[in-house]
């Protein structure tokens, strides 16, 4: 993604007015990020410290616009640019993802027309049915993507792909392109002040000046940071931009610079939720930049080349702050980031970042908090519970080729893990076929460096396996840490893990390090896997290519009566016959066979295991692949 030169000096000058932090003045409308709150009448107004805007109210709220969307992909049915006000997370044992339930649109699952505040007495806004917005609360305005079915959308639109409130496939991951928060408050706060969490109805005000710069570790900075725009720095969009070599200060700041909404969990609530023009989609790239950026305001930017002096008005460390300030404030109101693949990380170090600097007692003890954060749920050490219960867990589409369970020797191992069982997942030690953990692994050591080197930053944090795991994965980096972009660790955090890892202590035991833990469960001796068409949908007049990996096998010897398929409820299913080819064999079935929708496990015996052993004689793995039909 290219940046042309003049959005750093608009950059500049919206930091310049926002660190200003107005004294109040008096307008009949605000305007922020494409979004126009209009008013019945003039009041005071004023900016906080990250540009962000308050009123002094009471105030009564006529119309709520945007710039952005085209109008004529407005469907009066739907109810969408929905705004909410303290959104608090609500649990519901009765109710699937209850913590899910927004305000915002409804084409999205979960949506309650009660919680849209752009919709009074469940009517439009108007000067007859306005939106009165009270001291201490905060009004989050959307500005939704519109579209009339999945071919016809808003130019730039996400493509519809998640099933919404009108059945599969009408929600778009995004829904939401842009977000703006609006705090109401009965007097103006002093110059500096950090605007209060959008979730919840407690307004606690923090000010730049509670900052205590002197906790930051001012670490000799590597040649990977600058402070100059590059290109292809900033925070991705969709796909996996070319990474590049250097952390570009300025533009991590512009990554930060907006709304992160994330007040709705889980894979489904986070995706449709984050704003396309606000922050990443994704989990991974959030972290991408929350670990950099904090490993980057642990740096003494004294000695990096043309970078002003880092104060409490340096705009990122304003904004990673702010962030904290907001994830604390979601997690007061009840909010949560279970372990869920790639998407809810993250938040518990930034929370800790910002309590130790602004020496906030109750965000420092969130290494005690009830709150489930995924930091926490999928890093573990191996305990023998941990063995004995994953021992017989079944496949699953998020390691749908191999499933190797941890065994007694392994006991202490810092694991990664999807989430402990009675979860499906468990700790898969068959470590490139759990593409959750190869994605993880690129931000995990970043945010252990960032906290340890913080003034009893491990500590506070209260989770060992964590850090455990990270020195795991950077001992073999090139091993155990995946290719792709956002999955890597940064080049700037592998040179500063290099130059300043020894900083803190360790209780790695380094014996985890050796061949024997690490070799085989990257090069299994035989590995049965599929394509991603399979396991999310194949033809069913079609053979089945299950593709054989690892040591060179002669699959002629493989027959039918080697392989064994069945279904979701372990019923068999008759295979005909077995195409072997150089590196797979092709599936043949009765026409009509495989019913639509269903999904099936294909497993070798013993025998043909025996008979395609590896060429050094290590004991074959019993895995299997699974496959859908669609």
């Amino acid at each position: 993604m290219k940046y042309p030169a003049s959005i750093f000096a608009s950059l500049a000058i919206a930091i310049a007015a926002a660190t200003a932090a107005h004294a109040a003045t008096k307008a009949s409308s605000i305007t922020q990020h494409h979004i126009t709150w209009t008013f019945d009448k003039e009041y005071p107004i004023g900016q906080f410290v990250n540009g962000d805007w308050y009123v002094i109210g009471p105030v009564k709220i006529t119309a709520i616009t945007n710039d952005l969307n085209d109008k004529a992909f407005l469907n009066p049915e739907d109810e969408v640019n929905g705004s909410m006000i303290n959104p608090v997370i609500e649990f519901k044992p009765d109710r699937k993802n209850s913590e899910n339930d927004q305000g915002y649109d409804s084409r999205v699952s979960y949506y309650r027309p009660e919680l849209n505040a752009a919709r009074p007495n469940g009517q439009p806004l108007s000067a007859d049915n306005p939106l009165v917005l009270k001291p201490d609360q905060s009004l989050i305005s959307a500005v939704s993507w519109l579209w009339r079915d999945k071919d016809d959308r808003e130019e730039g639109a996400p493509k519809l792909g998640e099933s919404g409130s009108k059945g599969p496939g009408t929600a778009a991951r995004p829904t939401l392109r842009a977000a703006a928060v609006l705090t109401c408050l009965a007097k103006a706060p002093p110059e500096g002040t950090f605007r209060p969490a959008y979730a919840g109805i407690e307004k606690r005000l923090f000010n730049v000046s509670q900052l205590h710069l002197d906790r930051l570790a001012k670490l000799a900075p590597v040649p990977e940071i600058t402070a100059d725009p590059v290109e292809g720095a900033a925070y991705p969009a969709l796909g996996y931009p070319t990474i590049p070599s250097r952390i570009s200060i300025p533009q991590m700041t512009i990554a930060t610079t907006t709304l992160w909404l994330d007040h709705t969990p889980y894979w489904y609530g986070g995706q449709t939720a984050h704003p396309t023009l606000n922050m990443p989609n994704y989990g991974r790239e959030m972290c991408w930049i929350l670990g950099n950026s904090m490993l980057a305001l642990n740096t003494d930017w004294g000695k990096i080349q043309s970078a002003p002096p880092l104060t409490n008005q340096t705009p990122l460390l304003i904004n990673i702050v702010q962030l904290g300030i907001d994830f604390a404030g979601i997690a007061d109101a009840g909010g949560l980031w279970p372990a869920d693949g790639g998407h809810d990380a993250g938040r518990k170090p930034t929370i800790l970042f910002a309590g130790i600097l602004l020496d906030d007692k109750h965000m420092m003890n969130v290494g005690h908090w009830q709150t489930r954060f995924q930091d926490n749920e999928q890093t573990i050490r191996i305990t023998e519970a941990d063995v004995a219960a994953m021992k017989n867990l079944p496949l699953d589409h998020h390691s749908p080729n191999l499933f190797i369970a941890p065994t007694a020797d392994m006991i202490g191992l810092p694991e990664w893990i999807f989430s402990r069982p009675p979860g499906t997942f468990g700790a898969n030690v068959a470590w490139k076929n759990t593409s959750y953990r190869i994605l993880n692994a690129g931000y995990i050591p970043v945010f252990a460096l960032a906290m340890a080197v913080l003034p009893d930053g491990r500590k506070l944090f209260n989770h060992e396996p964590y850090f455990d795991y990270a020195d795991r994965l950077m001992a073999r980096e090139e091993q155990l840490i995946g290719k792709r972009a956002y999955d890597r660790v940064s080049a700037f955090a592998s040179a500063m893990w290099a130059a300043h890892r020894d900083k803190y202590p360790t209780t790695f035991d380094p014996k985890w390090n050796e061949d024997k833990f690490v070799e085989a469960i990257l090069t299994p001796g035989l590995l049965l896997t599929t394509t991603r068409e399979a396991r999310w949908g194949l033809p069913a007049d079609q053979p089945v290519r299950i593709n054989l990996g690892g040591a060179p096998a002669d699959l002629s010897k493989l027959t039918p009566q080697h392989v064994t398929v069945t279904d979701s409820t372990d019923q068999p299913v008759a295979l005909e016959r077995i195409e072997p080819a150089a590196d797979h064999i092709l599936l043949h079935f009765a026409p009509g066979l495989l019913r639509s929708g269903k999904s099936y496990t294909v497993k070798l015996d013993e025998q043909a295991y025996q008979s395609l052993r590896d060429p050094l004689d290590r004991p074959p793995f019993r895995d299997a692949v699974m496959f859908k039909i669609k």
